[in-house]
């Protein structure tokens, strides 16, 4: 069997007991990343919330709201830029995270 290891998904996403399905938390995702990643419909982001990317950040709700519609905005820098995501997934070993 070498080193592979599968988790059991559904024991390990049932017992992190999160307060939204996986229906729910990956439909969430799709209405954030539609809703231009939050800044269209900024109650999609918690007052907590909090951007870290690899060269900016952290930045809290209000300033990555004014970033996506400044100097942050993926689209000023790719007009042509068309979402092609798949397999949105529901992670079992971090409560909420969605790939």
């Amino acid at each position: 069997a070498g080193n592979l290891d599968l988790v059991d998904t559904a024991a390990m996403l049932e017992a992190q007991a999160f307060p939204f399905s996986e229906t729910e938390l990956v439909e969430m995702t799709q209405s954030w990343i539609a809703a231009k990643y939050g800044a269209e419909d900024v109650e999609t982001l918690a007052d907590s919330f909090q951007f870290i990317g690899p060269f900016v950040g952290p930045l809290d709700k209000e300033s990555y709201v004014s970033a996506l519609s400044g100097s942050l905005d993926p689209s000023d820098g790719f007009v042509d830029l068309t979402g092609r995501q798949f397999g949105f997934t529901v992670d079992p070993i971090e409560p909420g995270r969605v790939w």
